[in-house]
């Protein structure tokens, strides 16, 4: 049982340390538009290269996540493995808001603080439903 718990914490801590790490690269990403000038007019400030890797961050620590979601789901309890998914989702949400507006110059800028804020929000009810269980000393599932 020491094992499971020693797992299960690690994989919490891990996908907590992912979702921020998606978020700094959403950032970036979101970042290669600027204000060109205040009458809503934007410009793209990077090189496809640039663009290019920022987006393969983005894939590798998505896959990292989704690893780390399939350690999640197998020492469960259920619940946190449900708060898991709405943090997962919640940062595809956001990854997804930042590259469509990246990649298409005509697009509105999109809510980041909305998306933020949902990925955060995601983040504590995954932080609250998995602390009980983080030294259970019995099977959780």
């Amino acid at each position: 049982m020491q094992w499971v718990r020693g797992g299960r914490s690690s994989a919490c801590f891990e996908f907590l340390a992912l979702t921020l790490e998606v978020k700094d690269q959403a950032f970036n990403l979101h970042s290669l538009r600027e204000p060109l000038d205040g009458r809503g007019f934007w410009r793209r400030v990077c090189s496809w290269r640039a663009e290019a890797a920022i987006r393969n961050a983005i894939n590798e620590t998505l896959r990292q996540m989704r690893a780390t979601l399939a350690v999640i789901e197998l020492y469960g309890p259920d619940e946190v493995a449900s708060a898991a998914h709405r943090v997962e989702r919640a940062c595809l949400d956001l990854t997804m808001c930042a590259e469509g507006w990246v990649r298409t110059s005509g697009l509105p800028q999109f809510d980041w603080n909305t998306e933020l804020s949902t990925v955060q929000r995601a983040r504590e009810e995954f932080a609250a439903a998995v602390r009980p269980h983080l030294n259970a000393t019995g099977a959780s599932r």
